[in-house]
């Protein structure tokens, strides 16, 4: 009985230290998932002369960021860059913005300090024109990154777009964008909306382990000589002991 009495505290203990290492890391967030970047549409019809557009996106995947390196290759013997527009852009300042090197194209924007990205947005879009009626692609560098509020890079996932020779009424014009720009100020409004529920939840399992704990007892020690000393028989009433 005293093995599963502390077989029951350690489990009950146990509990408690798993609780409390889940809680520390939901109270980090969503820092572990992995953003992405890739092109819209992600796979184009073509044919030689013509112009098209494609979307730089990013993915964050949940998590808030603040900056991003989105540097592609291209080739020039079969595109020509026409133009870069960022207007549209869920990022409001620009690092560079710079295709003048012939196959490379360098992209790098930032956020304000007080606002960071979560969600599906749009980076940026380059105005390509076909050269050739000649298969090609579109890929990011190894230099890409994507940055959140702690200057971690959260990217894990990049993707290529295809040029195929044909029309554009051929293409997969397929986009999706959706996503919210946080300030600081309602980043602060979420956390005092749900940490007290977080505590208050956490709090009321540690106040149940202790009660348990309090209690919960072990079984009745009995003595060794009480157990072993034998009984005085009692006689009848007025009875003389012998």
């Amino acid at each position: 009985m005293n093995l599963l009495f502390q077989k029951s505290k350690d489990i009950i203990v146990l509990a408690l230290f798993l609780l409390t290492v889940s809680f520390l890391g939901l109270s980090r967030g969503v820092e572990a998932q992995s953003a992405s970047l890739y092109f819209a549409p992600s796979t184009f019809n073509v044919a030689s002369g013509e112009e098209f557009s494609v979307k730089v996106m990013l993915n964050t995947a949940g998590v808030e960021v603040n900056a991003v390196t989105s540097d592609f290759t291209y080739a020039p013997d079969l595109l020509e860059v026409v133009s870069v527009d960022s207007s549209n852009s869920v990022f409001d300042e620009v690092i560079e913005e710079n295709y003048e090197e012939s196959g490379v194209i360098y992209i790098s924007m930032y956020m304000t300090p007080t606002e960071l990205f979560d969600g599906i947005g749009e980076i940026t879009t380059i105005n390509f024109k076909a050269l050739t009626d000649t298969k090609s692609e579109l890929s990011f560098t190894q230099d890409v990154a994507v940055t959140d509020k702690n200057a971690q890079d959260v990217l894990g996932v990049v993707e290529i777009a295809s040029i195929n020779p044909g029309t554009s009424d051929e293409s997969d014009t397929s986009d999706q964008t959706e996503g919210t720009v946080e300030t600081g100020d309602e980043r602060e409004d979420k956390l005092t909306k749900y940490m007290p529920i977080a505590l208050g939840v956490f709090f009321l399992f540690v106040i149940i382990v202790v009660v348990l704990l309090i209690t919960k007892k072990g079984p009745k020690e009995v003595s060794v000589g009480q157990a072993d000393m034998p009984q005085k028989p009692e006689g009848p009433p007025g009875q003389n002991q012998v």
